[in-house]
């Protein structure tokens, strides 16, 4: 299931930060992995 989100941020905040980072989890808390294994077969 995809969930839709939004953030509204100073465009001056954008600056400094070279990299943005989220994470996400589902509903029992399993967590995204930082460093995600494609095509695993």
């Amino acid at each position: 299931c995809w969930c839709f989100w939004s953030l509204e941020l100073d465009v001056l905040d954008l600056l400094g930060p070279k990299e943005i980072a989220v994470r996400a989890w589902d509903q029992t808390l399993n967590t995204q992995p930082e460093k995600l294994n494609w095509n695993l077969m």
